[in-house]
């Protein structure tokens, strides 16, 4: 299954902050819901419990390819034999969840909103209280940069190994 963004379109002659087009998601995982203008609403939180993504291709949206938990418990999510590429801003953005798994995936990081090709971004960050907790980014084929550099939030067991940078 394919899911593909707008970026260009959306992208033309704007800014991220003009348009607010940024918060285009490929796919999310815990997130609020959004009001008409397309802007997050956190009143009301969605949980992410034993989700799976897999054998998808997830491309050019004006956002993250994929956001994971951001409100609401997000919990055994498994993003797998995914592609996700040509997107503004990060290939996957994780804010938090506990048992996260990314694996054998091919992630081309964005060289867009943030400039520095963030393929994966652990990013729980300390003034939302959010909580990142084993977290396994493995065996993924990826151009950019994965990090958890960012987690300025309680980040505990976040395991990232035998990835291979194209």
């Amino acid at each position: 299954m394919t899911v593909d963004g707008d970026r260009t379109h959306q992208k033309q002659g704007r800014q991220p902050d003009e348009s607010n087009y940024e918060w285009d998601y490929g796919v999310i995982a815990g997130k609020g819901t959004f009001d008409n203008n397309r802007q997050p609403s956190l009143n009301h939180s969605v949980s992410a419990i034993n989700i799976t993504i897999r054998d998808m291709t997830i491309k050019s949206f004006a956002g993250d390819g994929i956001f994971i938990g951001d409100s609401g418990i997000t919990n055994n999510v498994t993003v797998t034999k995914s592609i996700i590429t040509d997107n503004y801003r990060n290939g996957i953005s994780i804010l938090q969840g506990t048992n996260l798994y990314i694996t054998d995936n091919y992630i081309d990081g964005s060289m867009g909103y943030w400039g520095g090709g963030m393929a994966v971004d652990v990013e729980a960050e300390r003034d939302n209280g959010n909580v990142a907790e084993n977290v396994y980014i493995q065996n993924n084929r990826y151009k950019g940069v994965i990090t958890s550099r960012y987690c300025t939030g309680r980040c505990v067991n976040i395991v990232i190994n035998g990835n291979i940078k194209q």
